[in-house]
């Protein structure tokens, strides 16, 4: 038996009766309507029912969207502002799509719509009286899973919401192998596979990627790069470091909702320039042509870690490392030039762009 709960976690069955006249376990919305025609009617205009909002229950964790974190996950900025927005629309008697509903053991339990059945709980308990439409799903699970992938109206998927539905369609539901699942999402298979990994981030990364603020495949790569721990540290020392940009009128990378975006060039190394490889290739090529012949009798096998051995190396060979270290000294000496001028741009640089060309930026973002 599946975890229920309503609004006020009480029992669901205390509020209606889950069974019908002759005592068999409801089944469907009509028999519901049946021996509730308090709490549930149908609405012809709709070809859907009138249910009552407080009585709807609702599996914990079964919605995709929350990402792992509960009723947590609906009081984020963007999420509560979206239900806030249902919400009104309720109360001004605007139509809202119907929710789509499964009968669990005699109890009409939400499958899709989890957003506007917290937004019609909110407006019941600030005594409005509205018109909440629900239909029964008439399709197996996988089927709905799918409809939630790819026929959503609502918010728009995090990929770490589809990346949990990825996973319920292979692990938990069942008959979906990676490659077939692929093929029915227009995927690569690598890309499940990646999409897949999200779900089991920390909450903060997941809070990231689902606002904006970080794409997906870099927190990954930051996780494979640096580890979890220290990834969240890199994007919140880049979010400050934009932050404080942003506050002194400076044009900052933003995502398509406005939200700061940290790009993946924070990580990348300066390049190295192509005397500096070519010179370090042609040492390594004397080292091996040098140090290799004298010690082709030593038995390494048979030596300490801390063993010294003694060989000879010529003064073309050692000008040659000479030359290699002074030229990673000039590299970096550049390159600590470089960054200063760019900290000394961005202290001094005083006016705002335009906002058509910062609305621009964002679009593009």
């Amino acid at each position: 038996m599946e975890t229920l709960k309503t609004a006020n976690n009480a029992n669901v069955t205390s509020k209606f009766s889950n069974t019908t006249g002759s005592g068999k376990v409801i089944s469907t919305l009509k028999q519901f309507r049946d021996v509730n025609l308090g709490l549930c009617q149908s609405a012809p205009d709709f070809n859907a029912f009138l249910i009552d909002p407080t009585i709807v229950a609702i599996t914990p964790g079964f919605n995709t969207r929350e990402m792992g974190m509960g009723e947590e996950y609906y009081l984020l900025p963007e999420v509560a502002e979206h239900i806030h927005n249902i919400k009104m629309a309720y109360i001004n008697g605007d139509y809202v799509e119907p929710i789509k509903v499964v009968i669990v053991d005699g109890v009409v339990t939400v499958r899709q719509g989890h957003c506007r059945l917290h937004a019609a709980r909110e407006a019941v308990s600030e005594g409005h009286q509205i018109t909440f439409l629900c239909n029964q799903l008439k399709m197996d699970e996988v089927d709905a899973e799918m409809q939630t992938l790819n026929g959503n109206k609502g918010m728009a998927l995090s990929p770490v919401a589809i990346g949990a539905s990825y996973l319920r369609l292979i692990n938990t539901l069942g008959g979906m192998t990676l490659e077939s699942l692929a093929i029915r999402e227009n995927r690569q298979v690598s890309s499940i596979r990646q999409m897949m990994r999200l779900p089991g981030l920390p909450v903060e990364l997941k809070k990231y990627i689902h606002s904006g603020v970080v794409s997906y495949f870099f927190v990954l790569e930051l996780v494979d790069s640096l580890g979890e721990s220290k990834a969240i540290d890199h994007i919140r020392t880049q979010l400050e470091v934009l932050q404080a940009s942003a506050d002194r009128g400076i044009k900052v990378p933003r995502s398509s909702n406005g939200a700061l975006r940290v790009r993946p060039s924070t990580i990348k190394s300066p390049r190295v320039p192509p005397t500096l490889a070519t010179q370090a290739v042609e040492s390594i090529k004397m080292l091996n042509e040098q140090f290799f012949p004298q010690l082709k009798d030593v038995d390494f096998t048979t030596l300490d870690s801390d063993k010294e051995i003694t060989i000879n190396i010529s003064l073309k060979t050692l000008n040659m490392f000479q030359t290699v270290r002074d030229t990673i000294s000039d590299v970096a000496a550049k390159q600590l030039r470089k960054e200063e001028r760019k900290r000394l741009k961005v202290q001094d640089e005083s006016e705002p762009e335009s906002d058509d060309q910062q609305e621009h930026d964002q679009t593009a973002a």
